[in-house]
């Protein structure tokens, strides 16, 4: 049967539509991240300047829960790998700040490690059994998690930096 009047519904489409979403996306995603890389932010400073108390014991719960914040941190990192590869972003330098980003994550997993346990060193001969008991869980926990988040986005923000010249060649 021949066309009538109308034609094919998908030519009258405009070619650049699933670029332009795609960018949005790439932009809602930034925007995303970077609420929540604020939230923590206000979190860790609330936790470390305005409730900050002068005890070894105290030190050791505020990293126990500035732990808590590596998954949520995580999240924003890939949040904006994605907004830069939705976005097509072309921009070595854009990649390099994502990347510097992921380092800094790594860096401040591992000085959470560091600081774990310099507080499990000072605590060990003051505290009570029972309490020393509730400070090796909370090392053993947040300091391996600190230590695995870490290493990992160590490694990931240096392959970061890599990256962009592989895909520039």
């Amino acid at each position: 049967m021949p066309e009538v009047l109308l034609g094919d519904r998908r030519s009258t489409r405009p070619t650049g539509e699933p670029e332009s979403l795609a960018r949005l996306a790439g932009r809602f995603l930034t925007g995303a991240a970077a609420i929540i890389v604020v939230g923590v932010g206000v979190d860790l400073f609330t936790l470390w300047v305005l409730q900050r108390q002068s005890s070894a014991g105290w030190e050791l719960a505020a990293l126990g829960a500035t732990t808590n914040s590596y998954p949520i941190l995580l999240v924003s990192a890939a949040m904006f790998y994605m907004a830069l590869a939705l976005g097509r972003s072309g921009s070595i330098r854009l990649y390099r700040l994502a990347a510097v980003y992921v380092v800094l994550l790594g860096l401040l997993g591992l000085g959470v490690f560091l600081l774990l346990v310099m507080n499990y060193f000072a605590l060990k001969g003051a505290a009570s059994p029972a309490a020393m008991t509730m400070f090796k869980s909370v090392v053993a926990k947040s300091g391996g998690l600190s230590v695995v988040f870490g290493s990992v986005m160590l490694v990931l923000g240096v392959l970061g930096f890599r990256a962009p010249r592989a895909r520039s060649a």
